[in-house]
């Protein structure tokens, strides 16, 4: 026995919900889906294409003293996964080499990541560089290091290259620096292992 309160009837579900009830056919929803993905695919032609920018952002920090204090980081991409890649190169005018980046976006590429998924630091460029301040300020869930030293953003840890470890619940990867791992295939090998542990 077909239940009474199932109903197809437009005028029917109208009295019912109170409202205009409208049916669009399989063909309308196609060509919409089509459309969706038509500016999807011109919205990432012109990432590609588009210059990177650098994101620069300010945030107000209460030191141990209670004396506010600017903290300022300028970093490449946008954070949205908030995954932190932490470089160490002598550069003034931008935040990583032409050719780093090159071999930077070829990774996130196979990881399913873009540019815009992650924060580029420079600890070069840094202001603060205690590893907790970095974390805070960009609320990071992983963090990779290229050709850093610990030391030199607080941490008091031996750790070999190519390793992963958990600092403050967050997995970080202290790797080489990318020039060293461009040049290098059978390292490169190794970091990608490691790499593929942490994403």
């Amino acid at each position: 026995m077909q239940n009474p309160l199932l109903s197809t009837n437009s005028a029917v579900l109208t009295a019912l919900l109170g409202s205009d009830v409208y049916h669009i056919s399989e063909a309308t929803s196609q060509l919409e889906q089509a459309g969706i993905i038509a500016n999807e695919q011109n919205i990432e032609k012109q990432a590609i294409t588009a210059e990177p920018s650098v994101a620069s952002a300010k945030v107000t920090m209460i030191s141990s003293d209670q004396t506010p204090s600017s903290l300022h980081y300028d970093y490449l991409g946008e954070n949205n996964k908030y995954i932190l890649i932490l470089i160490d190169q002598p550069l003034k005018s931008e935040i990583i080499s032409s050719k780093d980046l090159l071999l930077l976006e070829k990774t996130l590429a196979a990881l399913k990541l873009e540019l815009r998924d992650v924060a580029i630091v420079n600890l070069q460029q840094c202001e603060e560089l205690h590893f907790k301040s970095l974390k805070d300020f960009f609320s990071c869930n992983k963090v990779i290091g290229f050709g850093i030293e610990l030391a030199k953003i607080g941490i008091e840890k031996e750790v070999p290259i190519n390793t992963v470890f958990r600092i403050e619940e967050c997995p970080f990867l202290l790797a080489s620096s990318l020039e060293e791992l461009s040049g290098n295939q059978a390292q490169k090998v190794v970091w990608w292992s490691a790499m593929k542990s942490v994403f």
